[in-house]
């Protein structure tokens, strides 16, 4: 199953920074034989005279924003193979979002709290295939 979550990022540095997409390792994308949990999987940007549905968010690129300068983001994600709707006993949350930006030639990661928790609800006693395996991901 996918979800989509909408968010604003400001530059509330003093200098421009160059905002680079998502740190993929820290969703678990990074190992093959790993769990394929709930997990960020591409980021998209709203135009700046276009607001509030996911639908207008176009791909990522790279993206320079200037202090004080804020952009819209819009974050897809996977729930993974554990997520139902049938009677779950219990939730995962993702709260925040990590990017990746580079300023003054420096890469950095930054967790963006997200305006409101992703719960995805899982049923009890699942372990997830790992990623790799022939096990189909939702």
């Amino acid at each position: 199953m996918e979800f989509r979550v909408l968010f604003g990022v400001e530059n509330d540095s003093k200098l421009p920074l160059d905002l680079l997409g998502l740190d993929a390792g820290v969703y678990g994308n990074a190992a093959p034989g790993l769990p394929a949990g709930p997990r960020f999987v591409a980021l998209g940007i709203l135009p700046e005279d276009v607001c509030c549905l996911v639908a207008n968010a176009r791909p990522f690129g790279r993206l320079t924003l200037q202090p004080g300068e804020l952009v819209q983001l819009a974050v897809v994600g996977r729930s993974g193979p554990c997520a139902t709707s049938d009677q779950p006993t219990g939730a995962n949350a993702l709260e925040t979002v990590t990017l990746v930006y580079e300023q003054l030639t420096i890469h950095h990661s930054q967790a963006v709290v997200l305006p409101d928790p992703v719960e995805i609800p899982v049923r009890s006693g699942c372990v997830p295939a790992p990623r790799g395996s022939s096990a189909p991901s939702p």
